[in-house]
């Protein structure tokens, strides 16, 4: 009958609701770094596909936290996470509303930067000087004050390179400053 059919229209118009809610959570939960907040591998990955898509010129920092195993190491895991979030926390706010800012790795992250060319070298440096500074984090027996250094490499993308590409540049600028930091410790 009508009715019938209408009752059972109206039910899987509902169920459809339902699953196109949870696939949303589904979603908003992969794309979003649970302890930090900024976005996840994934979901940056997809942002720099749809740039390099759309030949738009950008630029990519990779940031390390210098140490950050050694922090661990002295104040304990918890404490490691509250860092963690806090430098996400200043991260995000040194970085304009444009640029796209995620969780990289471990104590890694990365943002892609609408800028390409000689005004990238000043906002990263901008952003250095906003990043690396003591962190007041709760510890065991009390609040900590931490400091955090940062490695960053930063490449711009070439047309028709690819993801890889871009990442691997970055990275290896990332690796020549940490291996300067090095030298410059035992120096």
């Amino acid at each position: 009958s009508v009715h019938e059919g209408k009752a059972l229209l109206d039910h899987l118009r509902a169920e459809v609701s339902t699953y196109q809610t949870k696939l949303e959570k589904a979603e908003r939960v992969s794309s979003c770094d649970t302890l930090t907040g900024l976005g996840s591998r994934h979901w940056v990955e997809g942002r720099i596909q749809e740039r390099i898509n759309s030949e738009t010129r950008f630029s990519i920092a990779l940031i390390d936290i210098v140490g950050f195993q050694h922090v661990v190491e002295s104040y304990g895991n918890l404490v490691g996470d509250l860092l963690l979030k806090e430098f996400a926390r200043e991260l995000r706010s040194a970085c304009r509303f444009t640029d796209i800012v995620g969780r990289w790795g471990s104590d890694e992250f990365i943002i892609v930067l609408d800028d390409a060319g000689p005004d990238i070298r000043p906002q990263v440096a901008r952003l250095r000087a906003s990043i690396c500074r003591r962190y007041h984090v709760p510890g065991r027996t009390g609040y900590v004050n931490v400091p955090l250094m940062a490695s960053i490499g930063v490449a711009e993308y070439r047309v028709g390179e690819d993801e890889q590409a871009i990442l691997e540049r970055a990275d290896d600028e990332l690796c020549r400053e940490r291996l300067g930091r090095a030298q410059q410790k035992t120096a």
